[in-house]
Parts: structure tokens; sequence; C-alpha cells
């Protein structure tokens, strides 16, 4: 059985791999962050309603759909062009939408 460092070592692009970590740590601390927050917020927008939890799990909940419905596609579009293509994509299209999204 490899250590860790055996199993890093293996990696043809260890970097790529690292990169790829820091990646998904800091969407998870992005999507996680609003959490404590968001049925705060969807209270207040829905006056107090009892139906606020529902719908503040709801909203809650869209990032993990989005999620299950995005990774096969982009797990698709890695494979038929090359993961560290497909990774410039992943990270260059919200940052797209964000700027013309503000000017």
């Amino acid at each position: 059985m490899l250590t860790t460092r055996g199993v890093i070592k293996s990696l043809n692009n260890s970097q790529l791999v690292f990169g790829m970590f820091v990646t998904t740590m800091i969407i998870q601390a992005a999507n996680n962050s609003i959490a404590p927050i968001l049925a705060l917020y969807v209270r207040e927008i829905m006056n107090n309603s009892p139906q606020a939890t529902f719908f503040s799990g709801v909203v809650a909940a869209i990032p993990g759909i989005a999620t299950l419905f995005a990774a096969p596609m982009l797990g698709r579009v890695g494979d038929r062009v090359g993961s560290e293509k497909s990774s410039c994509l992943d990270l260059g299209l919200p940052f797209s939408f964000t700027f013309q999204w503000l000017s």
C-alpha cells in the first residue's frame, strides 16, 4: 500500500491535482458560507411565513442540484478536450458572466 507521498509522486501532474483541491475548497467555502444567513434571509423575505423553512431548504439545495447536473457534462467535456482546458473553461465562465452582469 502506497503512502500519501508515494501517491503524490506517482501522479503525472501533481500541481494540477493540488490546484483542483484548492479550487474545490474555495468553491465549498463560498457555497457553505451563506448557509447560516440563508434561513434568516428567506424568513425575512417571506414575512415569517410557516413555509420559510421549506423554501430556505430548497434554496440551500440549489448548488448541490446544479452540481448534480453539471458534473457529468463537465466530466465529458474534460474527457474530450482535456482536463486542463476544461478547468480553464470552468473557471473562466463564471467570471465572464459576473463581469458581464456588472457592466
